[in-house]
This record gives structure tokens, sequence and C-alpha cells, in this order.
């Protein structure tokens, strides 16, 4: 191409001179015409060419392009999966350990239950005949200071000083169940 478009410009130049010589200036406006028309021929053609190398190299560069994106894309999958995996082993493992220490302290806490249980069912027991026998002995005090008013002023004063320290050992700390 380029050497043709060189050989156009020569006899151009060559014809000119001649016109200048012969003074012919249609001749001169027809062959410049024609030439513009081939040199514009010529570099559609090489456009064309170019082109449609250009379009077959994205085409090329696409392919690779997305072969590599699937590459890494694949890689960062498979990571992330055993990733995932050691993840899930490790929660696994501390799972097991968590439900382990939590049947642990669940059987600790039943042992400790059923030994407050048992403690408090005998002192319970216990704290209930005292009571039984503690009114007993009250209403026996009752009766006796009834008698004791009817006797004297000072016998009763006497009883009733009695009266105060009987009731205090009467009065004995419940322990309550929780």
């Amino acid at each position: 191409m380029a050497a043709n478009l060189k050989d156009s410009v020569s006899k151009l130049k060559k014809d000119f001179e001649k016109f200048l010589k012969d003074n012919k200036v249609k001749d001169v406006q027809k062959k410049i015409e024609k030439v513009i028309a081939d040199t514009q021929k010529d570099i559609n053609k090489e456009i064309n060419k170019d082109i449609n190398l250009v379009k077959k190299k994205f085409k090329k560069e696409k392919k690779a392009i997305e072969k590599a994106i699937e590459k890494t894309i694949s890689d960062e999958i498979k990571k992330a999966k055993k990733f995932l995996d050691s993840q899930k082993k490790e929660i696994n493992y501390l799972q097991k350990k968590v439900e382990s220490l939590i049947n642990e302290k669940a059987k600790e806490a039943k042992k400790a239950a059923s030994k407050v249980s048992k403690a408090t069912k005998k002192t319970v027991t216990k704290k209930k005949a005292t009571k039984k026998k503690v009114a007993k002995k009250t209403t026996k005090k009752v009766a006796k200071k009834k008698a004791t008013k009817k006797v004297a002023k000072k016998t009763t004063k006497k009883v009733a000083k009695k009266k105060a320290p009987a009731k205090k050992t009467t009065k004995k700390k419940v322990v309550k169940k929780k």
C-alpha cells in the first residue's frame, strides 16, 4: 500500500508538471480524483484488516482473562471450603467439650441437691419434734401461772419473770428450703 501510495503521488507530481507545460486542467482534476479514490480504497482495506486483527486479539485476550478468572475463583472457593471444614471441626470439638462440662456440672448439682435435701429433711423432722415438746411445756406453765395468781400477788411476779425466758427457749431458728 505504501509503495502504491508513493507511486500515485509521484505520478501525480509528473502529471502536474506536464499540465503546467500543457495547461490541461480538466485532465489533472480527473487524475487527482482517481488517485484520491484509489488511496481511500487502500486505506479502508488496511483499516479493515487492522480491525479484524484487533477483534481477534480482543477475543483471545477475553478468553485468556476468563480462564484466569475461573481458575482464581475456583482456587479461592477451595481455600474457603478448607477453612470452613477446619472451623467446623474446631466448633464440633468445642461443642463436645462444652456438653461434657455441662453434664458434669449437672451431675454435681444433682448430687449437691440430693445431699442438701436429705440434710434438710432430717433437720425438719427434728424441729417438728422439738416444737411439739415446747408446746406441751408452755401449756403446763400457763396452768401453773393461773394457780399462782389466786394464791398471791408476789408469786405472780416471779412467774412472770420466769415466763420471759421460757419464751426465749421456745423460739428457734427455722431453716427454709431453697
